[in-house]
């Protein structure tokens, strides 16, 4: 399968829930579930686990029957100016990284990456605390690192993300070199 000019390969259980995503660059992670369907945690390549809790309400649920939005909601006096598919390099380590497929959403006010895999984390910036970005290539794909007031950096790629370096330039943030 191919996503943003990465090869991957998709591994599932007998349930149909991914367990497994490999790139063509060789990083892996590997998905856990509860009973019931319920993501709990994310091995990666380093065997370093990420646990994940859900509220009980949800867990009693059969995966089926539950009821999967997404975690965007328009705010009053918000505006939708765009949205597409990027992936999210989460930082963990020194030079290590969690590539994650999801959504991003431009608004008038804030940038909001809502992760394919429910349930994992959302990522919410404001645009009011939002310093800096600067443009790079992860391979071959463009990628835009954001940087907010507290110095956190957050790297979105994708073939698409020209429409958030326009956005960007268009609030004036300023763009690094």
């Amino acid at each position: 399968m191919e996503y943003f000019g990465y090869t991957k390969e998709l591994f599932y259980d007998k349930a149909g829930n991914r367990t497994k995503i490999k790139t063509s660059g060789g990083a892996a992670q590997e998905l856990e579930y509860d009973a019931c369907g319920n993501i709990m945690g994310v091995v990666d390549g380093n065997r370093t686990r990420t646990q994940y809790r859900l509220n009980t309400q949800q867990m009693k649920q059969p995966k089926k029957e539950r009821k999967v939005m997404a975690n965007f909601q328009l705010r009053e006096n918000e505006t939708l100016v765009d949205r597409w598919l990027v992936l999210y390099w989460e930082p963990y380590g020194l030079f290590n990284y969690s590539n994650w497929d999801g959504h991003i959403y431009l608004t008038n006010q804030r940038v909001f990456f809502d992760p394919l895999i429910p349930g994992l984390f959302t990522l919410e910036l404001p645009l009011s605390e939002l310093t800096r970005f600067w443009t790079s290539k992860i391979f071959f794909v463009p990628a835009v690192t954001i940087q907010n007031k507290d110095g956190d950096t957050f790297k979105f790629s994708g073939f698409k993300t020209k429409k958030l370096v326009g956005w960007l330039q268009q609030l004036g943030i300023p763009k690094s070199t």
